[in-house]
């Protein structure tokens, strides 16, 4: 019977390890090899292998004493704070449960001083039960020279940090430059057939859980705000969410923060249903950033180009489908109409994400750099959409299924009470002719 999962949140420690200026990874030596199975617990762990470990001879029956790798409780069982917490301090205990995901332990700091004494404080409190935290490296040489050789990433243990540049590491499935303090991709140069599920394994293959790629498949006297764009077209839905931060002396700065797309239904959804659907997407991205980020739906806008949906959401009167219903009441409950504003298309980096830029425009795209009208507030499209003038086109839209489904009903009549001639009636002209 499968428990509780105890893992972190990939996507929020990655969003976690983005915050602040210095940031920091480090692993735990052989880590599941760390924590004995306890002795009446080891016959759950039985596995067969060739006698005195030679292939010669025959299979004899062993028993795991310490917990291995892909052993569903492993994670679990690993997953404990320091009973040192008290003599180290409670930010240990902290980033310990809340920073590490399985053996990788990843932070982000405000100064190097900050990184230097958390880390040194972590190792402290994980040498008490016997944890060797190591392969450390950070995008800051001052956090290196405050640790020995040994404790450092394989390839920075010969370095000269004056002279030459950081060599790139591998965070949790991802390739971080700590120079330039950047994620990178690589694509494998393997050749697939141009098929369906060619297509789809290559795509998978590029390992993304912050959504970099989704269009091709705090300190004092500093604010901060999130801004959530989405868009539907007939082949994608997508949402992108960008960090704008605002100093003391007015400079603003854009950072990405999370991207999504999905690609849209084939069949039985209109324009506005999707662009109702890809707003739903926007409020889950700001439910994810609310919960791995410790923030409150306050700091969030969100936007969208339809004029539909962002009436939905004005309306305190009308009743909808319960297709329509069910998601308004889903967005309202999270976020409150006064947060939904408008925005142009061609203003609208989530329109990036529906259509696909050539993988070469990505690194300078609207997608990744995030829109330049955000970095002058003044400019900002926050004019909430006028309730009324949004009105005429949702009266339209419900009319349209109205008339669709009753023409659909006049046709099921006409074919049992007319001749086969008479048949041939399209409903949709019948809709369009009522209209």
């Amino acid at each position: 019977m499968k428990g509780p999962d105890l893992t972190n949140n990939l996507r929020g420690v990655l969003l976690r390890f983005r915050k602040d200026a210095v940031a920091v990874i480090a692993d735990i030596q052989q880590m599941f090899y760390c924590f004995s199975v306890r002795p009446d617990h080891r016959d759950f762990l039985r596995f067969y292998w060739y006698e005195k470990n030679e292939p010669s001879c025959p299979l004899v029956e062993y028993r795991m004493t310490k917990h291995v790798f892909g052993n569903s409780p492993s994670p679990a069982v690993a997953r404990t704070a320091s009973e040192a917490e008290a003599e180290y301090g409670s930010d240990v205990g902290e980033f310990v449960r809340e920073n590490f995901y399985v053996d990788d332990g990843l932070a982000s700091l405000a100064t190097p001083k900050e990184a230097t004494d958390l880390f040194q404080r972590t190792q402290g409190a994980l040498s008490t039960a016997g944890i060797r935290l190591h392969k450390i490296c950070s995008n800051s040489p001052e956090v290196f020279r405050n640790f020995s050789p040994e404790d450092l990433a394989q390839d920075l243990k010969d370095l000269d940090l004056g002279c030459d540049s950081l060599p790139s590491q591998r965070s949790l499935g991802l390739c971080w430059d700590s120079t330039s303090d950047t994620f990178s991709f690589k694509v494998s140069e393997e050749s697939k057939p141009y098929t369906r599920r060619g297509v789809l394994s290559k795509i998978n293959s590029l390992f993304d859980p912050l959504g970099f790629l989704g269009p091709i498949t705090m300190q004092d006297d500093v604010y901060s705000k999130i801004h959530i764009f989405a868009d539907a077209s007939e082949n994608a839905k997508a949402a992108v969410a960008y960090l704008q931060t605002i100093y003391a002396d007015g400079s603003t700065h854009i950072s990405f923060l999370l991207g999504k797309t999905k690609v849209a239904p084939k069949h039985g959804h209109s324009i506005p249903r999707l662009e109702l659907c890809a707003a739903l997407m926007a409020l889950e991205i700001g439910e994810c950033l609310s919960h791995e980020l410790s923030l409150t739906s306050d700091c969030m806008n969100f936007y969208s180009d339809s004029k539909v949906v962002l009436g939905y959401l004005q309306n305190t009167t009308r009743r909808f489908y319960v297709y329509v219903s069910n998601r308004v009441e889903r967005i309202l409950r999270f976020s409150n109409p006064k947060q939904w504003f408008y925005v142009e298309s061609e203003r609208n980096p989530a329109d990036q994400g529906t259509r696909g830029p050539p993988a070469s425009a990505l690194k300078d795209s609207l997608w990744i750099l995030g829109p330049s009208y955000l970095s002058q507030p003044s400019d900002t499209p926050d004019v909430s959409p006028s309730r009324v003038e949004y009105w005429p086109l949702i009266l339209k839209i419900n009319l349209e299924e109205t008339l669709t489904k009753a023409a659909k009903l006049f046709y099921q009549y006409c074919k049992k009470t007319v001749e086969e001639s008479f048949l041939m009636i399209d409903p949709p002209k019948i809709a369009a002719s009522k209209r």
